[in-house]
């Protein structure tokens, strides 16, 4: 845009656009990315106390793995 041009105006009301998801490779999962995945590894196995480790290196392998592109393998308990 050129700096004597005005921006673009949106509707009221109406949503922006969707923007095409693009596959940005990591390196490395984000702690965020494992503390919402271990979470949701804890309610699916019913709340259960005592875990949180298990369930985090449980995300952390399971994320770490799709970053790397390597989709199979083992499971979220490390068994192949």
């Amino acid at each position: 845009m050129k700096s004597n041009e005005t921006p673009p105006q949106t509707v009221q009301g109406a949503s922006a656009p969707a923007l095409p998801e693009v596959a940005v490779p990591r390196l490395k999962p984000t702690h965020e990315d494992i503390a919402v995945l271990a979470y949701q590894f804890y309610e699916n196995d019913g709340c259960r106390d005592g875990c949180a480790e298990v369930y985090w290196l449980a995300a952390e392998r399971f994320l770490q793995q799709r970053c790397d592109g390597s989709a199979g393998g083992a499971d979220e308990t490390g068994k192949a």
